[in-house]
């Protein structure tokens, strides 16, 4: 890292750590505005590490975005912060892969609840709708 970029580097950190409220306020305004933002870059960063294909964009995810879970027709949860607590939450999006095993490309992905997108792991929606039916 160059001189400059260092320099730089810790003058953002300094006033970050000054600055939380500001901080704070912009990441609630970012996350109203661009919801899906968040999910593509956990995703992405995830597929990276695992080695999975990742050709969607976030202009893509802003195309598919309606606000509510793909399966159950729920609306998410995009609060940046629930009571001090932060991560995601059983109503928060996901991107979800239709087909696991074609990885993040456009067609395969889907927004779903989180707690659906964990429940479904590697299950076809009809397995998950019928294990879902067994549990009810």
């Amino acid at each position: 890292m160059s001189a400059t970029k260092a320099k730089r580097a810790a003058y953002m950190r300094h006033w970050q750590a000054a600055n939380p409220e500001r901080i704070r306020a912009y990441s609630i305004k970012a996350a109203k505005a661009r919801p899906w933002a968040r999910s593509f870059s956990e995703r992405r960063n995830g597929a990276r590490r695992r080695g999975i294909e990742f050709s969607i964009t976030q202009a893509y995810l802003r195309t598919i975005w309606t606000g509510k879970c793909a399966i159950t027709g729920l609306p998410f949860d995009t609060r940046v912060r629930l009571k001090g607590k932060t991560g995601p939450r059983p109503f928060s999006p996901s991107v979800d892969r239709i087909r696991p095993a074609l990885g993040y490309v456009p067609g395969n992905v889907r927004f779903v609840l989180h707690c659906v997108n964990a429940f479904r792991g590697t299950m076809s929606d009809r397995l998950m709708k019928r294990v879902a039916e067994r549990i009810k």
